[in-house]
Parts: C-alpha cells; sequence; structure tokens
C-alpha cells in the first residue's frame, strides 16, 4: 500500500505540473485569437480605405505613379489578410486543442487526488495544489495593429513561429498526458479507477451555442461593435446586431427588437452618442434594447467606454444603467484591444456557467404581508375579484426609513414605466397607505363581457420591511378565472422579471411566496385568447380552502432574471395542487 502511494503521489505531482502547464497554454492560445482577430479586423479596414483611395484616384485622373501605389499597397494588404486569416485558425484550432487537454489534466488531477486520498486516509499537503500564477507567453503584437506594412509582415513571421513551438508543446503535452493516464500495472477489480483513460471529463466545449445580442450606436464605437462581431463568432457562438437587419424592410427598431427576443444574453457598449430618438418612445435605439433586456430578465453585459466625452442624453442613460444591480456585469474599456479580453472571458463564463439558481432551507419562516383577504381594494380590476400574488422579501434586510420609503415610493410610478410592462399612456396611481407605497395600474376591459382576457398587472406595493409585491388579475373568460398549467407559469414567471426589472431589491438571497385570493370561482382549464368556454368545473364551491405556497426556502436574486422560469414552474405547480379540482 505505501509503495503503491508514492507511486500515486509522484504521478500527482507530475500531473500537476503539466495542469499548470496547460492552463498557461490555454490562456497564451487564447490571447493569440484575440490579437490575430484584432489584426484582422484592421486589415479589413485598410483594406476598404485603399478600396476607396483607388476608385478616387480612378475617378480624378492622377498621375499613374500614385495610383500604381495605391494598388501596390492594396495588393499586400489582401495578401496580409490572407496570411492573417490563416494563421487566425491555427490559433483557434490550437486554443481549441490547449482547452481539451488542459480540462482532461485538470480531471486527471481530481481522479489522483481523490485515489490518493483514499490510499492515505487523508487529504494532500497544501504545498501540491498546483495554483501555479498563470502567465501569457504570447507574442507582443499589439505594436503591429497601428503599424505600417513591414511590421505587419514582421508581427505574422512572428506569431507562425510561435504557433508552430506551441503546436509541439502542446503534442508533447499531450504525449505524457495520456502515458501518465495509462494504469502502472493490471488493476484489480476494485482498483479500476486507476485506470485514468476512461474517464473522460466534460470539457464545456460542447454547451449550445450562443446568441449575444450587440447593442450600442454605432457612431464614435465603430471598431469595437465590428471587433466584437467576430470575437462571438470566433468564440463559437452567434453575435445579433442592428447591421445584420440593414437590408429588412421591417424597421430596425422592430426588428432588432424581434431579434433581441432570441438572445441569450445582451451586451451593452456606453460611447460618447446616444443614438437617433425614436418618436414612438423617446428614446434611443440601445435605450429601448435595455428595457427590452431588463424586462425579459436578459443577462447583461456593460462596457463603458472611458476618455471620452458622453452627450447629455447618453450620459443620462449611462445612469439609468448603473442604477440597476440585478443581473447586471459591469466595465470599462478604451480601445477595442483592451475591451476583446474582457468580452470574451466574461463569453465564456456564460456558456460554462452553473445554474443561477441556489435554495436553502429556512430555519424559522419569514413575515410576509399577505393580501388574500383584502380583496380589490377600490383596484380597477375590470370586474374581476380573484387575483394573483406574488412576494419578494430580501433576506438581512434592514427594511426602510420612513424617509427611504418615501424616496422609493416617489420614483415607483417611473420605474414601473422604465420595465415596459406598462405603456406611457396608461395612467398610473400612486398611494401612501400606512406601512408601504403603492402604484395601482388599471387593467383594460375586454371588448364584450363574454370575451377572454389574459392576466394583467393592477398593483405594485413596497412595504417599509424591504418586502416588494405586485398583483394581477388571472386569465379569465365569461366561465371565470382560469388557472391554467401552461399560462400560470408565465404570468408568475413574468412578475418575478418585472420586480427585479424595478431595481429595487439588491440583496444576494430573497424569498418568494405566491398566492390566489377569493379562489372559489376559479377552475383548471386551458386559457383560449380567441374564445371563451361553454362549460367548467367549480370543485371549490362550497369549500373552504386558501391557495398560497409555503415561504420555507430562500432563493438566490437570479429567481428574478434568469431563473425566473424554474422558481415560477415551482410556484405554479403549487398553486394549482392545492386546488380541490386536482385533489
Amino acid at each position: 500500500m505505501q509503495q503503491r502511494s508514492i507511486a500515486v503521489s509522484d504521478k500527482l505531482v507530475r500531473a500537476m505540473e503539466r495542469a499548470a502547464q496547460l492552463e498557461r497554454e490555454r490562456n497564451d492560445a487564447n490571447q493569440m485569437v484575440l490579437v490575430l482577430f484584432s489584426m484582422v479586423n484592421k486589415l479589413h479596414r485598410d483594406i476598404d480605405a485603399l478600396a476607396r483611395e483607388r476608385d478616387r484616384l480612378r475617378a480624378s485622373r492622377p498621375m499613374r505613379t500614385e495610383l500604381e501605389q495605391v494598388h501596390a499597397r492594396l495588393a499586400r494588404s489582401e495578401q496580409q489578410r490572407v496570411t492573417a486569416e490563416t494563421e487566425l485558425e491555427r490559433a483557434q484550432a490550437e486554443r481549441q486543442k490547449a482547452d481539451l487537454l488542459a480540462e482532461e489534466a485538470a480531471e486527471q488531477v481530481r481522479l489522483l487526488t481523490e485515489e490518493l486520498e483514499r490510499l492515505r486516509g487523508e487529504v494532500p499537503d497544501s504545498d501540491t495544489d498546483g495554483s501555479a500564477q498563470l502567465q501569457t507567453s504570447a507574442p507582443d503584437l499589439q505594436d503591429a495593429l497601428a503599424s505600417a506594412a513591414d511590421d505587419i509582415d514582421l508581427a505574422l513571421d512572428k506569431a507562425a513561429r510561435h504557433l508552430d513551438d506551441r503546436a509541439d508543446r502542446l503534442d508533447q503535452l499531450a504525449n505524457e498526458l495520456h502515458l501518465d493516464n495509462q494504469p502502472d500495472n493490471p488493476p484489480a477489480a476494485d482498483d479500476a479507477s486507476d485506470n485514468l483513460s476512461g474517464n473522460a471529463p466534460a470539457t464545456g466545449l460542447e454547451d449550445t451555442t450562443l446568441r449575444i445580442f450587440i447593442s450600442s450606436a454605432r457612431k464614435g464605437l465603430e471598431e469595437e461593435r465590428d471587433a466584437l462581431d467576430g470575437l462571438v463568432r470566433a468564440l463559437g457562438h452567434t453575435p445579433v446586431r442592428f447591421e445584420d437587419f440593414s437590408a429588412q424592410t421591417t424597421p430596425s427598431r422592430e426588428a432588432c427588437l424581434r431579434a433581441l427576443e432570441t438572445a441569450d444574453a445582451c451586451l451593452f457598449l456606453l460611447g460618447p452618442n446616444y443614438g437617433h430618438v425614436f418618436p414612438e418612445t423617446g428614446q434611443s435605439a440601445t435605450h429601448d434594447e435595455w428595457v427590452a433586456a431588463q424586462a425579459a430578465g436578459m443577462p447583461r453585459f456593460v462596457y463603458r467606454k472611458l476618455d471620452v466625452t458622453f452627450e447629455p442624453s447618453q450620459h443620462e442613460f449611462a445612469r439609468v444603467v448603473e442604477a440597476y444591480a440585478t443581473d447586471v456585469f459591469r466595465d470599462s474599456f478604451r480601445t477595442a484591444a483592451d475591451l476583446l479580453p474582457k468580452v470574451a472571458g466574461k463569453i465564456r463564463e456564460l456558456a460554462s456557467g452553473p445554474s443561477p439558481l441556489a435554495f436553502a432551507k429556512l430555519a424559522q419562516p419569514p413575515v410576509l404581508h399577505w393580501t388574500l383577504d383584502e380583496g380589490t381594494g377600490g383596484l380597477q380590476t375590470a370586474g374581476a375579484t380573484t387575483l394573483l400574488e406574488l412576494h419578494v422579501l430580501p433576506l438581512d434586510s434592514a427594511g426602510y426609513s420612513a424617509r427611504e420609503l418615501e424616496e422609493l415610493g416617489q420614483s415607483l410610478p417611473g420605474r414601473v414605466r422604465m420595465t415596459g410592462m406598462v405603456g406611457n399612456d396608461v395612467p398610473l396611481s400612486p398611494s401612501r397607505p400606512q406601512g408601504h407605497m403603492a402604484v395601482a395600474v388599471p387593467a383594460s376591459r375586454p371588448r364584450s363581457w363574454d370575451a377572454p382576457w389574459p392576466g394583467q398587472l393592477v398593483e405594485v406595493r413596497l412595504y417599509k420591511t424591504g418586502q416588494l409585491s405586485t398583483r394581477a388579475t388571472l386569465p379569465q373568460d365569461s366561465m371565470g378565472p382560469i388557472l391554467d398549467p401552461n399560462a400560470l407559469p408565465e404570468q408568475i414567471a413574468g412578475l418575478l422579471k418585472f420586480t427585479g426589472a424595478l431595481g429595487i431589491i439588491k440583496q444576494d438571497r430573497i424569498v418568494v411566496a405566491a398566492g390566489v385570493s377569493d379562489p372559489i370561482m376559479t377552475s383548471i382549464d386551458t386559457f383560449d385568447p380567441r374564445r371563451s368556454r361553454h362549460e367548467a368545473s367549480f370543485a371549490g364551491i362550497g369549500r373552504s380552502f386558501a391557495l398560497r405556497t409555503e415561504s420555507d426556502e430562500s432563493v438566490t436574486l437570479a429567481a428574478l432574471q434568469a431563473g425566473a422560469g424554474e422558481v415560477a414552474g415551482h410556484l405554479a405547480r403549487t398553486l394549482i395542487a392545492h386546488h380541490p379540482s386536482a385533489v
């Protein structure tokens, strides 16, 4: 056993050294891809400028030598572009290989560590944790991005040599890795775990391709937008930009908002210019896209350009963006070369990240303010008396002072409109009852008494304790309100995202609960927005029952954004399960 332990320990040390080296190679490869990608973009811009200069000279009939010089420069730039794109493809392939090997090496370290713990009955010494300081060794090609053609040729030659050297190093490391994955001796039946070659790790490279929406005004950010388009593609994902819709008959604003709905994340660039203001919203396209992404609960990455002067309207928009904490990552940049590595890191993190939700059991349920017995209380509910209510209470919150509650109450109507949930033409009615602030939203009436109409938001409440609550009508038709197993989770998810979009709750953990007031006339059925039902089963008539969920666990703030669907599904299923029709 001791001899076996020494052998595994030696193998573990080699594996840790190799894993650290492969991490350096992976960082190095990623840096090379970014630099070469920037170079390709620069050459494309140079070629476009030279082509325009050639066309101008042709039209003005210049001296022959001047036109020949431009032709020569254009041909050289074209050749450099071909070379740079070829080297970029090589760099991308090497990065993928480095990723695979690094993940395999990390898995080998994990398995060997577990084996050593089993043999020794203890955790290995802390000096074998393999956490080396990672340094990148990619050649410094940044100067070539602003240099003459000769310097670009030299940089490309240097990149080619570096890629050749890394290819050799990766081959050598792969051979060493696979040799160490072979069993030292034929394993016994209970020692089969020593053969690591049959335990290929999940690399994360098989993750679903992401659609990344790139939102900004183009003026003042031309280079960054063009660079990001190629970067997202180089990382294996799909960029979505307004430039992709320039030839469509649909207005660009509408086309982009439709495309935004299909995206997995939205990347916002804040530059000096606010952009064209659309008369229907009084906002720029980027501002509209921010509101839409916020209302959809979409992960948002915001990068602000430094050393530029913002227009007054852009400065105000930046203040709006920076006022929100939920599901928003912020950073800054000065140049495209500065921006690309930051964005690449966040996209990789998003693509390989775990589920954003984490639940924890509560020792004691918190005190929530329920409104199940209050009725509609003067709300304009278009005749509906059954309301869905959703409550979100931040944990470890001291609540609000009277002054803080007053200030938040004054901003609440504006926050409600900013989410896009309520149109600018809908009158809001703020009020200040004892212990909370409220905003009432009038529900629109159906076309006729027997027409079906979907659920609608009718009230938002902010309590002194920090609890934020929303109430809404349920979908209903001439036969009454409906608990639709498909529509109810969607409605609750929408209210969760709306709550997050208000930008009030910023604590890491929250408690979420839902209930239905006056549920006697509700029925479990399918809501059809085109026609009313002619019959329904009212199992609740003559019975005394309540529809509300327990607040016995907390959840991370992601429940108000990316995790809203999962949380809403649980709440909806619980409410329906408590209905007499489901028993």
